[in-house]
């Protein structure tokens, strides 16, 4: 039972976090584009080798994401250059 709520609370914080932001990467964007902070990607060999490629080095990796650091406007560039 514990198990099972602990479980339940881990997967809604993460839910509300990933929600949150989705909607401040825009104002983040706007008002400190070139401040680095710590972002996660998803883990597969495309963002694999754009992070290679640039220097970006990968802070940690669980089974879904690569967890980095960098600035929301390269993020903003990257995204829109693999789009």
């Amino acid at each position: 039972m514990a198990k099972t709520l602990f479980t339940t609370i881990v997967l809604f914080l993460i839910s509300s976090i990933s929600f949150s932001q989705k909607f401040g990467f825009s104002d983040l964007l706007e008002t400190a584009p070139n401040k680095t902070t710590s972002f996660c990607i998803e883990k597969n060999d495309k963002n694999l080798n754009l992070l290679l490629n640039k220097g970006i080095r990968i802070k940690y990796q669980s089974n879904n994401w690569y967890f980095i650091s960098t600035t929301p406007q390269w993020i903003h560039d990257s995204k829109n250059q693999v789009n």
